[in-house]
């Protein structure tokens, strides 16, 4: 029998699992605001924990988030990979560098240059340009070095054998004295350089794409934001923190809501149990 009581229409006292009114009301307003528009359904999760204002798991909350607004997108991966790639220990130590080329209204094809990290999955430069040079990946990699005082370190750089990545690039890697050391994905080490290439696939579906932008000019104004967003939108692979938090020292924590999840389960299943039985 249908429990006109529950958005499930299940019986609360029999099922007390189910989430709250106020719960799903919540949920729903993630999934519905403009705010997270280019967020996945696990970082609007992650946000609403990192809010508190209600706490359940990630499967629960797509559960729900699809019910309350079926036009929301989930970019779940559909299988698990068997292959590892990648992972450094902690921010600093490895990072990719790629170029996207992006083609706005007037189809001109605007360079994206872009360096990552890798543990953090933050961007910590970017260029975009109208030429294809190693000139201007030297200079976005000169300046993330500056940024962040990684000359003297003991950094790894993954990047593909695309002629962007050599050159200037070469030349640089070439002075005496340079820690920092250039690898080249399925060259000099097994792994792709695919974590950026998704972070390129990201910036493109889930910002470029959405606007209307007429030219180089309206790209370059508008990837600075992109980026921003990127960079400060929490993702569940860093337990609700978001890259920028990351890389500036905080340290995912496989644990950080396990408590108040568990304390909210508990709250949850005794307010059904206590709520009046409503069969229809």
């Amino acid at each position: 029998m249908a429990c006109s009581n529950s958005f499930m229409k299940l019986c609360l006292k029999k099922y007390p699992h189910q989430l709250s009114d106020k719960e799903i009301d919540v949920v729903k307003e993630y999934v519905t605001d403009e705010a997270y528009l280019h967020w996945s359904i696990a970082s609007i999760y992650c946000q609403m924990l990192r809010k508190g204002k209600t706490f359940m798991s990630l499967a629960t909350f797509r559960k729900y988030a699809k019910w309350t607004n079926p036009n929301l997108s989930d970019r779940r991966k559909r299988l698990k990979k068997r292959w590892r790639g990648l992972r450094a220990h902690a921010s600093k130590q490895i990072l990719h560098m790629d170029v996207t080329i992006f083609r706005p209204s007037d189809h001109s094809r605007v360079y994206i240059y872009l360096i990552m990290d890798n543990f953090s999955r933050a961007i910590m430069g970017w260029k975009v340009s109208l030429r294809y040079s190693s000139e201007i990946a030297l200079e976005n990699l000169k300046e993330v070095c500056d940024k962040y005082c990684l000359l003297n370190s003991n950094v790894q750089l993954v990047v593909d054998d695309g002629p962007e990545n050599n050159g200037s690039v070469n030349d640089f890697f070439s002075v005496p004295g340079i820690k920092f050391k250039k690898l080249i994905a399925q060259v000099d080490i097994l792994q792709s350089n695919s974590m950026i290439e998704a972070a390129n696939k990201r910036i493109k579906y889930d910002y470029l794409f959405t606007k209307e932008l007429l030219d180089f000019e309206a790209v370059k104004v508008y990837i600075s934001s992109a980026i921003e967003s990127f960079n400060n939108k929490p993702l569940n692979v860093l337990t609700a923190y978001t890259p920028l938090e990351v890389l500036e020292g905080a340290i995912p924590d496989k644990n950080r809501f396990k408590a108040p999840t568990r304390i909210a389960v508990q709250e949850r299943k005794l307010a059904n149990k206590q709520q009046a039985c409503c069969v229809l």
